[in-house]
């Protein structure tokens, strides 16, 4: 995210390159930033790591806003451990 890289010297600034208004934080990019508000609607935050078909739903989230696909191109579908 582009506050992080900000602070290592690896972007030249902290802004959210989608709604352009705010640091891009991971609570700003989870919660605040109105470019995603469509996705982040189709998700409950709540507990979001408590069990593996939460973190599937918040793989969903990320591929939704395609944050890192410039990056890391698309996230693929997430494939849980063996209990």
């Amino acid at each position: 995210l582009h506050y992080y890289f900000y602070r290592i010297g690896k972007s030249p600034s902290p802004t959210c390159r989608r709604c352009h208004m705010h640091p891009e934080t991971t609570d700003h990019f989870l919660f605040r930033c109105p470019a995603h508000a469509a996705a982040r609607n189709r998700l409950t935050l709540g507990k979001l790591l408590a069990s593996p078909k939460r973190i599937a739903a918040l793989f969903t989230f990320i591929r939704t806003t395609a944050r890192f696909d410039r990056t890391l191109g698309p996230l693929p579908e997430w494939d849980p451990p063996d209990a």
